[in-house]
């Protein structure tokens, strides 16, 4: 059944009007005009066959008056001089005309409007495919609401090809449409469809008079070929709108324009088309005078020089959403916004997603262009991309007060002398988020001009827009938070400040990489410019940090860095910076001022890393780092200041070596240094050398400059080889009492009091020679917590039968073991405290040590006589150490620390191995492993490793005294053989020599006697004297200066313990002694162990 209306609809629409109606009229062939009401007073359908012709000379063509409705078909030809066809209605709307054929009017604007079809009260009108409507002025003209449908042509003359008061157009793939002006829609509402072609020489689609409604043009073309004047492809004015869908919008010619909502509460709503304005100065989009125009997912493509995207002005505005905008020529523009010199509103343009490429000349990507006047124009933008090539383009524009908004776009410039964002003359300029990136000799990546500047870029003679260049109101700014400058190509800075505008980074970076290309290039125009950046970067990796000739610029950084290659600033020509860094800051590179200029720099709690000879007029460190780069090539590095104050750290590098050593210099020329400011020294390879005049120069003071006694002091310290530097003020003979040096060496003595004048002798006595000044070198304390590790390491595990056994009489309790059969285990713990002087007593130390060893007896054999066994076993140690150090006359300390592990074997005869009288000989044998290192204050921690071994043989013999005493002679020999890693400090020190062998020997007597307890445990107290003598070597080179005799050769030694049996399988042992020696030495330990026997 469907199928079935379906056909019949179809059939119905194709078959001619004739066919469906009986009653038809047949018009005649005529040279007057056909009046359809007196051809058939009664009629109402009439038909002009085909072969008819309608030719009048003077009068309409056919005429049918409003007294009935009419239905008329023609497959002839009707000419007439005013209208081709006249026809009217009962009913608005009423009539219908269908056209096969042809139907013209030679007449002209002038008295009409005239229409190859006049409808004054609307109709139906269909031009079938290969029929022509066609006029010197209008093709169709509606008087009121009608519905036109067009699929051959419609031609029309000086004025509209179809005017209709509202209704439908409908025009198919066939249809045509020529003339000045295309379809016009001057009232009420309406609903277009074009598949067709709308070609014309003035407006392709208008939409006025308060209409409203859609217009589909999916599949469809709208074009404007334009030979002279502004002309337009659609317009919506006084009070339309618009909903345009689909399909192609051509504007070519100079002036041309896409699209122009014009006039307050027209609106243009386009999505899905591609817009093309061709010729100078061509527009795709505008919004004019308070209308709207809004585009959605398009392509607009303007070419020619002046061309333009998108402009808004005089209240108008556009909003973009997606879609592409593509512009050719120079002084073109992607997005345009104007002010009004009137003094009204400026236009507005809202970008969402687009992507613009500009390509030409002094072309931009995103411009608002203020007047001076009035509500400002503006532009903003969301996402998208803006790309332009050409020399001078520009990305994004702000001019004379207006505001120019981006967030997250991507901004590529390429071409000489282009600009990725510029604001101009008062206008405001703001990005959040996005990129700049520029390629192109002289191009720049921000850039912000100030007052008295032309507020114009590119071309005036926009006839949309009454912009008066050269206006000036103020400077201009720029904001940028969140967005990373790339800048390549020779002279392309990062950013660009110009007279007295404002520029602003916030969690930005800006990197300009061209040669001869600075992060910072300000122009001196008029007042001081400014630059703040909070929590950003600034790199010029071929020139300068800042650079300015001319002209006052103020700059503020916090949490934010600023690096030159070469030059952190370059001040030329007579100008002023005032460079404030703040927050954590970092600076680098070189200050350079040229004569005649200034520099005031400000640091607070920020960093300078200085790469090269500086000068600065003023420089306040409060409290911060000047940081010194390394020396190259030997070549040391100076920084002139006029006035120096602060309470910061200058950290210098320094060849800490002998007097005159050349180091980094701080330089006060003519002014003062303040505060209370640190020297940090870095050794640059010296050995550490004894001073023995006024040593190496940090500060000096020329052309009369002075330094506060306070002003400078040592941060940390100053330390090569064996030696130890402290800052001096004042040069030894007096010829440089401001300037301030380093010297390794200790307070010079006071002098001794003058003595009482007396008479004077006579005769005189002869001069007495000037007599060397006493030089005594300052140490530091380092040198004897490395002297007291090389000791404690090598020694760390040595001991003696009874320290290792105890009373061996009570270990074998249990009686004889079997041959070749384990007997016990044991384990004992000391603890040692001991100190004393070098022998030329200038380190001094004192030590802590812990040892923990423990071993088992693996098999006895019996050995020279029925008495007489051999004992073997294995034994396993922990030690450590720590040792405090210090040097005379110095304040500073040292620790030195030494943990250890050992492995060992250990075997002991006794001529009569049950009472453990008579002869014995104990030999043992280890080897180690050591972790050291030394901690000097406020130096960086040193570690490093040794290894070594020990080899030990004693022998003893125990007599019987009265009274059950026993009295035990003792000789002991030690080899000590200990190996030490090679130590560079990081201060340059290297550390060599460090390991030691040779002999220990120890000469003793030990006597004790036993008490027997009633429950069978016995008590043995002991008493032991020692003669210790050491032969090992105890020296240290530091960068080739030998140090050592820490330690005495001779100690003595006097023990007192207590040996234990607590039944025929435990026993114990524990002891105290003390030991004394030269240069002040002492030791005391604490001995405790305990074995167990199976």
């Amino acid at each position: 059944m469907k199928t079935f209306k379906a056909k019949l609809a179809a059939a119905t629409l194709a078959a001619p009007y004739s066919l469906l109606h009986a009653q038809v009229v047949t018009v005649p062939s005529s040279t007057s005009t056909v009046r359809l009401q007196t051809l058939d007073p009664a009629a109402t359908n009439f038909e002009a066959p085909a072969g008819t012709v309608i030719a009048v000379a003077t009068d309409d063509g056919l005429n049918a008056n409003n007294t009935r409705n009419w239905n008329l078909v023609n497959r002839g030809t009707i000419t007439g001089t005013n209208d081709g066809i006249s026809l009217d209605a009962l009913t608005p709307g009423g009539s219908r005309f269908e056209n096969y054929g042809t139907v013209s009017t030679s007449a002209t604007t002038g008295a009409g409007p005239f229409g190859g079809l006049y409808a004054n009260s609307g109709a139906t009108v269909i031009n079938h495919a290969g029929a022509t409507i066609s006029s010197g002025d209008r093709a169709i003209h509606m008087g009121a609401p009608g519905t036109v449908t067009n699929n051959g042509l419609l031609q029309g003359g000086q004025d509209t090809v179809i005017f209709v008061q509202g209704g439908t157009f409908t025009q198919g793939a066939t249809g045509q449409v020529s003339g000045l002006n295309g379809v016009v829609f001057s009232a009420n509402t309406l609903a277009g469809t074009n598949a067709g072609l709308i070609r014309v020489a003035g407006t392709g689609l208008w939409v006025r008079g308060g209409a409203a409604g859609t217009f589909d043009n999916t599949g469809g073309t709208i074009e404007v070929i334009a030979t002279g004047g502004l002309r337009t492809a659609v317009v919506a004015d006084t009070g339309a709108k618009l909903d345009l869908v689909g399909g192609f919008v051509l504007a070519a010619g100079g002036f041309s324009r896409g699209l122009v909502a014009q006039d307050v509460q027209s609106t243009i709503n386009a999505r899905d088309l591609s817009i093309e304005a061709d010729g100078n100065q061509a527009r795709a989009a505008n919004a004019i005078a308070g209308g709207v125009t809004t585009v959605t997912n398009t392509s607009m493509t303007a070419r020619g020089p002046g061309s333009a995207g998108v402009v808004a002005l005089t209240a108008g505005r556009v909003q973009v959403s997606g879609g592409t905008v593509t512009t050719t020529g120079a002084d073109g523009d992607g997005l345009v916004a104007y002010g009004d010199s009137a003094g009204g509103a400026g236009g507005v343009v809202v970008a969402d997603g687009v992507r613009i490429s500009t390509s030409g000349a002094t072309a931009y990507g995103a411009r608002a262009a203020g007047a001076g006047t009035g509500t400002p124009a503006s532009v903003t933008m969301t996402g998208g991309s803006v790309e332009t090539s050409g020399d001078g383009a520009i990305g994004l524009v702000a001019i004379t007060q207006t505001t120019l908004t981006a967030g997250n776009v991507a901004v590529t410039t390429r071409g000489v002398g282009s600009e990725g964002a510029t604001a101009r003359n008062a206008a405001r300029l703001v990005m959040n988020g996005g990129s700049v990136t520029t390629t192109g000799n002289d191009a720049v990546g921000l850039s912000t001009v100030g007052s008295g500047e032309p507020d114009q870029v590119g071309a005036v003679n926009d006839p949309d827009a009454a912009i008066i260049p050269g206006a000036s109101v103020g400077g201009a700014s720029l904001a940028a938070t969140g967005v990373t400058v790339n800048t390549s190509g020779t002279g392309s800075h990062g950013v660009r400040v110009r007279g007295d505008s404002v520029l602003s980074l916030v969690d930005s970076t800006v990197t300009a990489s061209g040669a001869g290309a600075n992060a910072v290039q300000y122009e001196a125009a008029g007042g001081a410019g400014t630059l703040t950046a909070a929590g950003s970067t600034l790199v010029s990796q071929q020139g300068a940090g800042i650079a300015m000739n001319g002209g006052t610029m103020n700059v503020s950084m916090t949490t934010s860095s600023l690096h030159g290659s070469g030059a952190l600033f370059n001040v030329t020509g007579g100008g002023t910076l005032n460079l404030n860094a703040d927050a954590g800051s970092t600076l680098t590179g070189a200050a350079l001022t040229e004569a005649g200029s200034t520099s005031n720099l400000v640091l607070r709690d920020s960093t300078w890393n200085l790469t090269g000879d500086s000068r600065l007029t003023t420089l306040n460190n409060d409290p911060s780092q000047i940081l010194f780069s390394a020396p190259v090539g030997g070549v040391f590095k100076t920084l002139t200041v006029g006035q120096y104050s602060g309470d910061g750290v200058i950290g210098l590098n320094t060849y800490l070596g002998g007097d005159g050593s050349p180091s980094d210099k701080l330089v006060i020329d003519g002014g003062t240094a303040s505060g209370t400011s640190r020297l940090r020294v870095t050794n640059a390879g010296g050995p550490g050398l004894v001073t023995s005049a006024s040593g190496i120069q940090l500060v000096d003071t020329i052309n009369g400059g002075t330094t506060q006694a306070g002003a400078f002091s040592i941060d940390g310290r100053a330390v090569a080889g064996p030696y130890e530097y402290r800052l001096f003020r004042g040069s030894i003979d007096g010829t440089a009492p401001q300037a301030w040096y380093l010297r390794s060496e200790q307070d010079p003595p006071p002098p001794p009091p003058d003595p009482a004048p007396g008479p004077a002798p006579s005769p005189a006595p002869d001069p007495v020679p000037d007599v060397p000044r006493p030089v005594r070198p300052l140490y530091r304390p380092e040198v004897g917590a490395y002297l007291a590790n090389q000791r404690l390491s090598g020694q760390m595990f040595v001991h003696s039968l009874h320290d290792r056994r105890g009373e061996p009489q009570y270990a074998e309790g249990v009686g004889l073991v079997g041959q070749g059969k384990p007997g016990a285990g044991w384990l004992r713990m000391v603890g040692k405290w001991e100190g004393g002087r070098s022998k030329d007593g200038v380190f001094k130390t004192s030590t802590d040590s812990f040892l923990l060893q423990g071993g088992a007896e693996l098999a006895t054999w019996q050995a020279g006589g029925v008495a007489s066994r051999l004992h073997a076993g294995v034994m396993g140690s922990y030690g450590y150490a720590s040792s405090d150090a210090e040097a005379q006359a110095n304040s500073a300390h040292a620790k030195g620390k030494v943990e250890g592990w050992s492995l060992g074997i250990y075997g002991t005869w006794y001529q009569d191995d049950e009472k453990k009288h008579g002869a014995y000989a104990d030999a043992w044998f280890q080897y180690g492993w050591f972790s050291n290192r030394v901690e000097g204050d406020q130096l960086p921690t040193v570690k490093y490793s040794a290894n070594g071994l020990a080899v030990s043989g004693e022998v003893g013999y125990a007599m019987p005294l009265r009274g059950g005493w026993v009295v035990e002679p003792q000789a002991q020999l030690i080899y000590v053989d200990y190996n030490e890693s090679d130590i560079d400090e990081p201060n340059g020190t290297r550390v060599r020599g460090a390991s030691a062998s040779g002999i220990l020997t120890r000469l003793g007597v030990r006597t004790h006697r036993t008490f027997v307890r009633e429950d069978g445990r016995k008590l043995q107290p002991y008493v032991t004297l020692n003669w210790w003598y050491s032969d090992t070597e105890s020296h240290i080179a530091f960068n080739q200066v030998q140090l050592g005799s820490m330690y005495p050769r001779n100690r003595f030694e006097a023990k007192v313990g207590m040996n234990l049996a607590l039944n025929k399988s435990w026993s114990g042992w524990t002891s105290v002694s003390g030991a004394w020696g030269q240069q002040d030495y002492y030791q005391y330990a604490v001995r405790v162990g305990v074995r167990y026997a199976w």
